[in-house]
């Protein structure tokens, strides 16, 4: 008999276990040319990303839509095809790809066109975009998110707005107008069954608004009375904006961070005005509930002047006066610019937020300084993510995995030596359960499941970046050498 190891048959399925988890065949996976992809501009062999950008989901389309920035010209990716779109809407004319489209909860949209001037409708389970012809040369429009509904008008001296319901005009809705500022914004807010409304000037480019409204369900529209500090500014507009109810308080965060955030009381169907916050960039800590806002300057290029560096607050449920966080200092690049950062990641992790030594992590109760979240520790400006059930972070010193202890452990196995997050990209593919890593420097593309074993994806030419995942059919869109290219489990036998 020969001699050998022998292992208890747990041991023996726990190993296979492992290793059916672990194991990738490179061979599952190919890449392969999209057609239509070329480059066609000199700029786009350089710049691949010129040829797809800004991806998005539009109702109608089975695939991804993508600009090709110096074309002018959108672009459907359905996993093997990148198709020019050649309708009326959508379109890239006078930002209607950017900020002209808008689903409502039922999935029905409203496309704000600029060539032609229209406003579409699409129908949740169609696959095309109508005009609706009582809106032909309308002047503009704005879209009630609350609602679902959008509103527009017919000229620049109008100040009545038409409202469009399920795709048909109504009859024009009194809305407010305040010293001869007409409505620029509506929100519906079911939660209290009620809306605001701002008033603004008659600029098609609004920079500020001049007073706030709210009308209960079934009420009239009512002014709210507020007062800001000198050199405050009542935010443009209500669209994108967070708003948080809890009980009778009202919290909006306006998506543009040049606005403070304000808050309101509601009681007996009237709204009052409550508090604000400092203007900044505001992110709320799922776990906790918690906003946490960086305010102040990012650039300081100004010389013999004191120096206005941004500034941590934090505002916890039910509070209208937001809290400084002591003894914070942001990080420095170059001297002159600061990079505040929020980091939110998935589960009950802990918010972090940068300083200048490394990250600080909230946990509900207070703040700690793990000494594994050092920059000495992860590198300089490392970009923290959660990612395919990982919490990683990435930088110059490698990809390290954050533990739910917050101790954190490299893997050294990672194919990139010094794997800087503008030469290296890395992705995961939900349907495969793999990470995906693309290393511009060598033009190699990896593969993963556990971020512990990689496999190298053949290809018959360097890759740059990887542009953006497609869910259905799974694949993954890249910026070749000459063109776009996929990476796919459709593979030639």
């Amino acid at each position: 008999m020969t001699a050998g190891l022998h292992l208890p048959i747990k041991a023996l399925a726990a190993i296979g276990a492992i290793l059916s988890a672990t194991s990738l065949s490179a061979d599952t996976y190919c890449v392969r040319d999209v057609v239509g992809g070329e480059a066609k501009l000199p700029v786009e062999i350089e710049q691949p990303y010129r040829i797809a950008s800004d991806p998005i989901t539009i109702p109608g389309f089975d695939g991804l839509v993508f600009k090709a920035v110096n074309r002018h010209q959108l672009y459907e990716y359905d996993g093997s095809r990148y198709n020019l779109i050649e309708s009326d809407f959508p379109h890239v004319w006078g930002f209607a790809f950017e900020h002209g489209i808008h689903v409502n909860l039922n999935g029905n949209a409203y496309g704000f066109g600029s060539k032609p001037k229209v406003i579409f409708y699409h129908q949740d389970g169609t696959s095309s975009w109508e005009p609706i012809e009582a809106t032909r040369d309308y002047w503009d429009a704005f879209f009630d998110q609350g609602a679902g509904e959008a509103y527009f008008r017919t000229s620049r001296r109008a100040d009545a707005w038409n409202r469009i319901v399920a795709g048909r005009v109504q009859p024009q809705e009194p809305l407010p107008i305040f010293h001869g500022d007409i409505t620029r914004s509506v929100r519906t807010v079911p939660e209290i069954s009620g809306a605001f409304a701002l008033t603004g000037g008659p600029s098609l480019t609004v920079r500020q608004s001049s007073s706030i409204w709210f009308r209960a369900d079934g009420g009239t529209w009512r002014r709210i009375p507020m007062t800001l500090p000198d050199g405050a500014r009542l935010f443009d507009t209500l669209l994108d904006a967070v708003i948080e109810v809890s009980g009778d308080l009202v919290r909006i965060f306006p998506e543009n961070n040049a606005f403070k955030p304000l808050f309101f009381k509601l009681a007996d169907g009237n709204m009052t005005f409550a508090g604000f916050a400092p203007a900044g960039d505001w992110t709320r800590h799922p776990a906790t509930g918690v906003w946490f806002g960086w305010s102040g300057p990012d650039a300081q290029t100004k010389r013999g002047v004191e120096r206005m560096r941004p500034k941590a607050f934090m505002l916890g449920p039910g509070e209208v006066r937001a809290t400084l966080v002591e003894n914070l200092e942001p990080p420095v690049l170059d001297k002159d610019f600061y990079l505040p950062k929020t980091v939110m990641l998935s589960g009950e992790m802990p918010a972090f937020l940068s300083d200048s030594h490394g990250f600080l992590a909230f946990d509900g109760s207070g703040f700690s300084r793990p000494a594994g979240l050092s920059y000495e520790n992860l590198g300089d400006l490392p970009r923290v993510r959660s990612l395919g059930g990982k919490h990683l972070s990435q930088s110059e010193k490698g990809v390290f995995e954050i533990k739910e202890d917050l101790s954190v452990v490299r893997f050294d196995n990672f194919p990139i030596v010094q794997p800087w997050t503008h030469l290296v990209s890395i992705d995961y593919v939900d349907a495969w359960e793999v990470f995906v890593i693309a290393d511009k420097a060598s033009g190699k593309l990896f593969a993963s499941s556990n971020m512990q074993e990689f496999e190298v994806i053949p290809s018959t030419e360097p890759l740059r970046s990887i542009i953006s995942i497609l869910d259905e059919p799974p694949s993954v869109l890249i910026g070749g050498q000459a063109g776009l290219v996929s990476m796919t489990d459709r593979c030639p036998p």
